[in-house]
């Protein structure tokens, strides 16, 4: 493109260096005020003036008679924009030229005059003249028209339309190209027609005149005709207004050039060019085209509202997008064309790709295409899809460490719990089993958090009115919380029903309370707001994965510290904390995380460091009350009465305490440690055993595939399960088939003579 210019202004220069030495009309220009510009080389020949005697000076203080002879007044017109033709029949000579040696019988020379403004910017500046010499010219006129008839021939051979008419539209003359083209059989009847009958628009004729009565001539006009069928064609017009002596005209010479393919080409490109432009002005993605000097030549809506975000100032260049040059931005790594750019203000980030334009010669460009896209949302969703994978994984570990732990903490708690009935430990040795048992008991509650975390819980839900239990919290954390930590708690008067675990439910407020407590050194605000969200559909969910439906909105806001970017895509992961070793585990925020999802809810938060943070929570509202799990009512311990139970159980120290535990309650026992010794011990006396207690997760065989077998061989035999997991999924719906109660490890004594007792005292 560089080089097209170079060569076009090369061009222009040689024009202009040929027209002022070397053509044969006399050329001169004058800025505004008709001061003399330039004064070509014809001139100085023909007018005996040089270039020292004319630039500069006022046309018409040099050539006076043109005021004399009021022919001042044209270039008063052109400079008024308007082209003006000056003929020797009615106007004489323009400028007086002295006659030639061999034209002393002139008395001047006879010239034909063209005057025109000259324009920059639409802006009038000054006016060119061309002088043409016309004195043979006129000579010859005469001995033209005596050869018109010999051109008439040449008229008719034409293959372009040629055409006279009148000013009154009758038709004259036709050529049969003319003919040919607007489809009529012959000459004589399209010169029955009249030049407005052949307008597609009758009113184009009219504006064709005007322009005409100005300038005499007018070229390459586009016009729309009728042809004798009746259909429309394009074609291209050049015409000329011939005038009498009298100034007035007398008829309109023309030719027509049919371009209708080329009409229809055009609109058809300039159709596909508004679409293109409609099509870009709505796409969701922003896109600019640059020019060779990187200035903006055309921007969609969605470019415009995104640049002041990635531009630091106003400039006619663009060099710089956001924290990325624009040639950083146009080098492009193979398959990978996008760069991310991020926003000068705030923290939107975007997706920036761009595409040099090649000029001709394939090496150098002559623009750019830059497309943009906003992909701040995309990017969060990415990062909240990572963390919930992440925290699936680690939750998988913690529900292994956690079983395994149970299963190591099921014999600790049981082996303490029969040392301490044993009543024979003197009070130092009974301190150190007590000892044993609380620290069991907290190993226990540390493994439960493990499990909330990895939804792997006992979960006892109940249909719950959100508002009377807030109330009730509210004036808990009063008690709890410093005096300096001002509480509110805002809701409507809606009821909000839910359908949750009330203890866990309570752990999630004094968690996060406890945690905002934490935040909140020197005192602060904390606020428990409640809300309802309606979801028409999924599109609308502040956060992926909630359907559409009726939401309980849970917020929690402190005006403490707040959590840096950093820390905050890890804050549910477990034991991780920002707290000292001895003000926190890192399992909080984990075992609220875990015990929002095990209620098919969502959590989120946003926090701003020196601000605060707000946790928000989102559970399901109840559509209809359901099925209630109900914890057993206390059954005091409760002796056997020599009843054989088979224990299954893989852990050895758990499968003999169990068995030691049984034994001192006064059960007889027989141990198994997978499910297919269970079945060969259970095959070998059927009619003895009257209760089987099984772990589910087991080698050889697990405990569904126990239960299964033994619900075939006796479909009246009991059965109780022990896990180190809630049971879920198919696992519950062994309650529905025969199982009489189950056991999560790890259980006290009590529990599992309870549950035996009650297991064989059922019918």
């Amino acid at each position: 493109m560089e080089q097209k210019a170079s060569t076009a202004f090369d061009l222009a220069q040689t024009t202009y260096r040929w027209l002022n030495e070397y053509a044969p009309q006399g050329v001169f220009t004058t800025d505004a005020q008709l001061c003399i510009v330039s004064w070509n080389h014809w001139l100085v020949i023909n007018s005996s003036l040089s270039r020292d005697d004319t630039l500069g000076r006022n046309l018409l203080s040099l050539f006076p008679e043109l005021t004399e002879r009021e022919l001042d007044k044209h270039y008063q017109t052109a400079l008024k924009g308007q082209v003006v033709f000056l003929s020797q029949q009615m106007h004489g000579y323009l400028l007086p030229m002295p006659p030639k040696i061999n034209r002393t019988s002139y008395r001047q020379m006879q010239q034909r005059a063209h005057i025109a403004p000259l324009l920059a910017s639409d802006r009038v500046v000054g006016t060119l003249t061309v002088i043409e010499d016309v004195t043979d010219r006129l000579a010859r006129e005469a001995a033209t028209r005596e050869s018109e008839a010999r051109y008439h021939s040449l008229f008719e051979g034409v293959p372009i339309g040629l055409y006279r008419t009148t000013p009154d539209g009758r038709i004259l003359d036709v050529n049969a190209a003319l003919a040919l083209m607007l489809g009529y059989p012959d000459k004589e009847t399209l010169l029955a027609k009249t030049a407005v009958d052949l307008y597609a628009a009758a009113h184009l004729r009219e504006e064709w005149q005007s322009e005409l009565a100005s300038r005499d001539e007018i070229y390459h006009l586009e016009v729309q005709l009728y042809r004798y069928d009746g259909s429309q064609i394009w074609a291209e017009d050049i015409a000329r207004a011939i005038r009498n002596e009298a100034g007035e005209i007398i008829f309109y010479d023309g030719s027509l050039k049919e371009i209708t393919e080329r009409k229809e080409a055009e609109l058809s490109l300039k159709r596909r060019e508004q679409e293109l432009a409609s099509v870009i002005a709505h796409l969701p993605e922003g896109v600019l085209l640059l020019d060779g000097e990187h200035r903006i030549v055309m921007s969609n809506p969605t470019a415009e509202e995104a640049l002041p975000l990635l531009l630091a100032a106003e400039s006619p260049t663009l060099t710089q997008l956001g924290d990325k040059s624009l040639a950083e931005l146009e080098k492009q790594a193979a398959g990978q064309p996008w760069h991310e750019v991020k926003a000068l203000q705030g923290e939107r980030l975007f997706e920036v790709t761009a595409v040099p334009i090649p000029g001709e010669d394939g090496a150098s460009h002559v623009g750019c295409i830059v497309v943009l896209r906003d992909v701040t949302e995309e990017r969060q969703r990415q990062d909240y899809q990572a963390a919930q994978e992440r925290l699936a994984v680690v939750g998988q570990m913690a529900a292994g460490i956690a079983h395994d732990f149970n299963n190591i903490m099921a014999a600790v708690v049981l082996y303490a719990q029969m040392m301490e009935r044993a009543g024979d430990l003197s009070p130092r040795h009974q301190r150190y089993v007590k000892t044993i048992e609380e620290q069991a008991n907290r190993a226990a509650d540390l493994t439960r958090q493990m499990l909330d975390f990895s939804r792997r819980s006992v979960l006892l839900r109940q249909e719950l009115n959100i508002l009377p239990f807030l109330k009730e919290m509210y004036k808990l954390l009063e008690r709890t919380l410093p005096e300096n930590i001002d509480i509110r708690l805002v809701y409507d008067n809606s009821d909000y029903i839910i359908n949750v675990d009330p203890t866990r439910f309570q752990q999630i407020l004094m968690n996060l309370a406890l945690n905002a407590r934490d935040a909140m050194v020197n005192g602060g605000k904390l606020t428990i707001s409640v809300s309802r969200l309606s979801l028409v559909n999924e599109a609308a969910a502040p956060i992926s994965g909630m359907t559409a439906g009726e939401w309980l909105t849970l917020a929690v806001t402190d005006t403490g510290c707040g959590i840096d970017k950093a820390a905050l895509s890890h804050i549910y992961e477990p034991f991780f904390t920002t707290k000292s070793p001895d003000k926190g585990t890192g399992l909080g925020l984990s075992q609220v995380y875990g015990i929002v999802k095990q209620h098919d809810g969502f959590i989120d938060v946003s926090s701003q460091v020196g601000v605060g943070t707000t946790f928000v929570i989102y559970l399901p509202l109840a559509e209809r009350p359901s099925a209630l799990a109900k914890a057993a009512d206390a059954i005091e311990l409760i002796r056997g009465a020599g009843e054989t139970i088979l224990v299954v159980e893989d852990n050895a120290p758990t499968r003999l305490a169990i068995c030691e535990v049984l034994a001192a309650a006064g059960y007889e026992t027989i141990a198994a440690e997978n499910g297919r010794e269970a079945l060969e011990l259970y095959d070998r006396t059927p009619q003895r055993i009257s209760l089987v207690i099984s772990d589910l997760v087991m080698p050889v065989m697990s405990g569904d595939m126990l239960f299964a077998a033994l619900k075939e061989r006796a479909p009246w035999l009991k059965i109780i399960v022990i896990t180190g997991y809630p049971l879920e999924g198919q696992n519950r719906q062994m309650l529905e088939k025969g199982v009489v109660g189950w056991l999560q490890k790890p259980f006290t004594t009590k529990q599992v003579t309870t549950a035996v007792a009650q297991a064989i005292g059922s019918k």
